[in-house]
């Protein structure tokens, strides 16, 4: 089973397209919102939406992403959990599949995405 952990800092509506996006082929998959300590009180207006780990102060991105990670591995019986910014729009409906398959064939317990900038280049070294 797939969780997902979006870190979320001041842009409701984009976090809110990356969770719909998600839970259009991911309806049993348990979703987790860190907000960052936003001061514009998105993060409140999210808590009423969805499920949410609430960020008392804005510790950045690597701790931020370790809180939630923290707290969905203790709530949930997981076999993978994505760490994802709230800017990051899965397109396909069998992505849980993609990467299951990827992490067998390949033996690797951590990956991460092939990012690609609008001229062609690949920025990481895999």
């Amino acid at each position: 089973m797939f969780g997902y952990v979006i870190l979320h800092y001041q842009s409701i509506e984009i976090t809110k397209k990356c969770v719909d996006k998600l839970l259009m082929f991911s309806k049993t998959n348990p979703i987790v919102i860190v907000d960052n300590c936003s001061p514009n009180g998105s993060g409140k207006q999210l808590e009423k939406m969805y499920s949410k780990c609430t960020n008392e102060e804005n510790q950045g991105f690597a701790k931020g992403n370790n809180l939630g990670y923290q707290y969905i591995k203790r709530k949930y019986s997981l076999s993978y959990v994505v760490v994802m910014n709230n800017d990051i729009m899965i397109e396909n409906n069998d992505f849980d599949v993609i990467i299951e398959q990827f992490m067998e064939k390949n033996g690797v317990d951590v990956c991460g995405p092939d990012m690609v900038t609008l001229k062609g280049n690949h920025q990481n070294p895999l």
